[in-house]
């Protein structure tokens, strides 16, 4: 695997890939063509191609399938950029390793990611880390959505696994976001406690629904700009919902500013999926006749919702995580994100710093027993 670097992208080198799935007893008696077309596959699937195989055999659309068949495409893969930012580590304890998670990029591999992930890319870029945690496998503690940055933290054993969890739902682990909202937004702190659920007509985005997981944010104002519109507040979310504080943000009637779907809009600071020409950043093996995104000269996009082509960062930031409980205790900070500027800085440290009074105020023992042979 290499990676190639163009117009400010991480561009993965397009690689041949093998796709299998084993056919379920609901479509055992069905013809082969009928699967492909209900799967909607893409890069699109050709079953006359060559590259199709039914249980190791050539096969035509109308092929009956049988249950525990195994369906085996390869393909030329290529996939999506993200931003060129490293993955910087922040710190690195007995059971813990931090990292700074640039936007862009998702925490392990999911949909059309494979080798663009957090973790493939630390083992590319930083093999001494891997050397020095002794060959160890990195454990996914929790994830932040591909357009967000900041802490992201994972496990180097079972127990740091265990306790970490035990701490997110004892709601012992304290999260502190930063984000860059539309408007004015209010003074003091508000607490917002509004269930979320998946939207019907959008899998994929979430919206209050009292039927739907509970979730909880606290929000508190840090600065304004009222000539620009916008004000930075703090976001520290008690539960951890997926989309939770954008999703609360837009409920409020205060988007992210630069979060299309959640009612923020497109900012154009960044160049837009770049044609790329691959013979440049590449070489001529990775080049076939027969796949059409090399012959586009990038992925076909055409499939894609539109969010997902223009937004590759979002103006919501993981500024710290942290613990302070009997037995295990630790705090990582990442670094501000480029979009604050240096008053919106210090003014965030200010009442981060002013909060670690309230950690240390509320030492809470998730688990007496694991902590004590931690």
């Amino acid at each position: 695997m290499t990676y190639a670097f163009a117009n400010g992208y991480r561009i993965v080198t397009p690689y041949i890939h093998k796709a299998m799935l084993r056919v379920q007893p609901e479509w055992h008696g069905k013809p082969l063509q009928d699967y492909i077309g209900h799967f909607h596959f893409h890069p699109p699937v050709k079953i006359d191609s060559g590259r199709l195989l039914v249980s190791g055999e050539k096969a035509t659309p109308a092929r009956i399938l049988k249950q525990s068949d195994i369906i085996s495409y390869t393909f030329h893969f290529h996939e999506p950029e993200v931003l060129s930012d490293p993955v910087n580590v922040i710190d690195i304890t007995d059971d813990l390793v931090a990292v700074n998670k640039p936007a862009s990029i998702p925490v392990h591999p999911v949909s059309s990611f494979r080798k663009n992930t957090v973790l493939k890319i630390l083992e590319h870029d930083r093999p001494h880390l891997f050397d020095e945690l002794g060959g160890e496998r990195l454990r996914t503690l929790h994830r932040l959505d591909r357009p967000v940055s900041g802490v992201l933290i994972f496990g180097r054993n079972k127990k740091s696994a265990t306790l970490f969890t035990e701490g997110l739902k004892s709601r012992a682990i304290k999260k502190e976001y930063v984000a860059k909202v539309k408007g004015i937004f209010p003074l003091g702190v508000i607490k917002l406690d509004q269930c979320l659920n998946r939207q019907s007509q959008f899998p994929l985005r979430y919206q209050a629904d009292e039927k739907g997981k509970e979730a909880i944010t606290l929000f508190e104002r840090v600065s304004i700009n009222e000539e620009e519109d916008y004000s930075i507040v703090s976001c520290q979310p008690v539960t951890g919902v997926t989309h939770q504080i954008r999703a609360h943000l837009q409920y409020l009637g205060y988007p992210i500013v630069n979060d299309i779907k959640y009612g923020g809009h497109s900012e154009k600071s960044l160049p837009v999926l770049p044609k790329i020409d691959y013979t440049q950043v590449t070489d001529a093996q990775t080049y076939f006749d027969w796949c059409e995104n090399c012959q586009l000269g990038r992925r076909d996009t055409s499939h894609y919702p539109i969010e997902d082509l223009v937004t590759f960062s979002i103006y919501l930031h993981a500024m710290r995580y942290a613990l302070c409980c009997s037995g295990w205790a630790w705090s990582f900070c990442a670094p501000p994100p480029k979009w604050l500027n240096e008053n919106e800085v210090e003014k965030i440290f200010y009442k981060m710093n002013f909060k670690d009074r309230d950690y240390a105020d509320n030492n809470i023992n998730i688990n007496n027993n694991n902590n004590n042979n931690f």
